[in-house]
């Protein structure tokens, strides 16, 4: 009876369950770095005729796009990018002294009961992904306000 409890199995011990752990998470990271390699690669070799192709078509190309304004990539992209990262900036400003002035409010000002709530409220807002703010923007935000902003830039021009 002594041996069969013997060659039962043994639990497998902390140290080689962590290196389990430890080598399939490693594989995990650097599936995905591979898989975002080849998505960065598919995007270069797919765009390269027009970044480095031939430069008359790429110009009728972009002249078409912008209604004769760019003829060549960059002056095509350039705007674009600008308009990006200004814009980006401009909600990060707005954005850094609105979330500053809320977490003071609510770990300052704000009496216990009211802070709690005004926590988890701002918990489940920071776990929506903002892809879905952007598209409740679009579906239902602009259809309401648009008759206020068509009469902005039909009387305040």
């Amino acid at each position: 009876m002594s041996s069969q409890s013997k060659t039962a199995q043994q639990p497998v011990s902390g140290k080689n369950a962590d290196k389990v752990f430890k080598g399939v998470a490693y594989a995990c990271g650097i599936l995905i770095l591979v898989v975002l390699a080849a998505v960065a690669l598919f995007l270069l070799f797919r765009a390269w005729p027009l970044i480095g192709g031939d430069q008359k078509a790429n110009s009728a190309t972009i002249s078409n796009f912008t209604g004769g304004k760019a003829t060549n990539f960059w002056g095509y992209v350039g705007p674009l990018l600008f308009g990006t990262v200004l814009i980006s900036a401009l909600a990060l400003l707005i954005s850094f002294f609105v979330s500053v002035g809320i977490a003071l409010f609510i770990s300052h000002y704000a009496p216990k009961k009211l802070a709690t709530a005004l926590s988890y409220v701002v918990d489940l807002l920071a776990a929506i992904p903002s892809v879905i703010y952007g598209l409740w923007g679009g579906l239902i935000l602009v259809p309401a306000i648009y008759p206020f902003w068509n009469w902005v830039a039909k009387y305040l021009g």
